[in-house]
């Protein structure tokens, strides 16, 4: 090969190698932001009583699938370009050849003159010199010039790129003393309770504890809602009651059996639900495809109907017509979101249903309609409902309100609303 085809070759070469390596990169990033999409997708599947180990072998074989498409996709991208490459570059050296021939094979004009000079006329043949019978003699070679270019080996194609105690007496602003009586706490069985529990994370640098010795009942029928600052534990102690995490010390008990005993998973595919307050749908899916999913994993079977008729009833028990129900979430408005996650952690008929700062992204009216719901759920149906919030309105209208402060319970009031002239107070112990 020439000195310019070389030059061309490296060129090529190098530039396969540089748009190999770009589309790899753009590849790994496109895998990259899905494998976070289905992580995300997994921990919301976990939390919703997913076997643990059916999804660490989806995810290897998902995996697995991504690896094999993206290894395919480059094979083909590199030999596709290879080959064109390849072709290109044959193509302008059999042209430079061709060239090379033509002007061998016509001698320049005075050699052409002196020749008709000697030459008869009747003779204007070009006849082989019989000594060595070819006709490329007269520039030293036996052979056409290509013949060595061709027995050289090719350069193509190039490698592959490899508290307990309350310590005030005050409640919440929207309630006044003289509305307040005193009674005795019930002694009915709670449903949750929570019993010297501590929570600490740990890192390279130091150990923060969360939670310092929380001791708390929540019983059914209710409708709790947890105050406190920012950084005071409020989501450290919904994730242990709701069965996401495990206390460092102390214990967590549903009715009476503590939850390692009766196992997180259990738990939370049976007993206990979360509405995320971002909400976790699955994008992907439509409002009646979220709850359909739920009452699958948790095995739910309604005693009359199908899944999808039951799903659509809990869908219209918050609010959600059919028409609603048949769009892909993410065409929804924050409150019909916030709905759907209702209806998704009722699917499961659970005892006791966890919300974190359910109202924090909604307006005023959509907020309301969302405490309405909490109020029937938990007076109407006999759910205990647990709702952490920074909102004392919401708290005002709750039967039951816990704060914490720096990780221990500040004080705990109790009320019932059955109507203004009936509310009653109670400290919780």
């Amino acid at each position: 090969m020439t000195g310019p085809l070389k030059s061309i070759g490296s060129t090529a070469t190098l530039a396969m190698w540089l748009i190999g390596v770009a589309g790899a990169a753009v590849l790994a990033l496109l895998v990259n932001l899905a494998v976070k999409q289905r992580r995300r997708e997994y921990g919301v599947l976990l939390a919703m009583g997913e076997r643990k180990g059916k999804l660490i072998v989806q995810q290897a074989l998902e995996m697995v699938v991504v690896a094999a498409v993206a290894v395919g996709l480059s094979s083909l991208f590199a030999g596709a370009l290879t080959q064109y490459a390849g072709q290109a570059l044959l193509g302008r050296e059999a042209a430079a050849a061709q060239r090379e021939i033509d002007s061998w094979e016509a001698p320049p004009p005075a050699a052409q003159a002196s020749t008709r000079a000697s030459t008869p006329t009747t003779s204007r043949s070009r006849t082989p010199t019989p000594s060595t019978g070819s006709p490329y003699v007269s520039t030293g070679r036996t052979s056409p010039p290509w013949a060595a270019s061709a027995s050289a080996s090719p350069s193509w194609p190039p490698p592959s790129p490899p508290a307990r105690s309350c310590a005030s007496a005050r409640g919440p602003s929207s309630r006044k003393a003289s509305d307040l009586t005193m009674t005795q706490s019930t002694t009915t069985q709670p449903v949750l309770r929570l019993d010297g529990v501590s929570h600490t994370y740990a890192d390279q640098r130091r150990t923060t504890t969360v939670l310092k010795s929380i001791d708390c009942a929540f019983d059914r029928g209710t409708f709790h809602t947890v105050l406190g600052p920012s950084g005071s534990g409020k989501t450290t102690l919904l994730s242990l009651a709701g069965g996401l995490d495990a206390p460092t010390k102390g214990t967590v008990s549903f009715d009476g059996r503590g939850l390692m005993e009766l196992g997180l998973g259990r738990y939370r595919n049976k007993h206990a639900a979360t509405v995320f307050q971002q909400y976790n749908l699955l994008t992907y899916m439509t409002a009646l495809q979220n709850i359909t999913t739920a009452m699958e994993i948790t095995g739910v079977k309604p005693a009359t109907g199908s899944r999808r008729s039951q799903a659509l009833r809990l869908l219209e028990s918050v609010g959600l017509d059919a028409d609603t129900a048949r769009r892909n979430v993410l065409r929804l408005s924050g409150g019909q979101q916030q709905r759907v996650a209702i209806a998704r952690a009722l699917a499961c008929d659970v005892d006791i249903l966890f919300a974190d700062e359910p109202t924090g992204n909604l307006d005023e009216d959509t907020a309301q309609g969302v405490i309405d719901i909490f109020r029937e759920l938990a007076h109407a149906q006999g759910k205990c409902v647990v709702v952490v919030t920074h909102s004392q309105r919401l708290a005002a209208q709750s039967d039951r309100v816990l704060t914490l402060r720096k990780g221990r319970v500040f004080n705990c009031w109790s009320f019932r609303l059955n109507r203004p002239s009936n509310a009653t107070y109670q400290m919780c112990g």
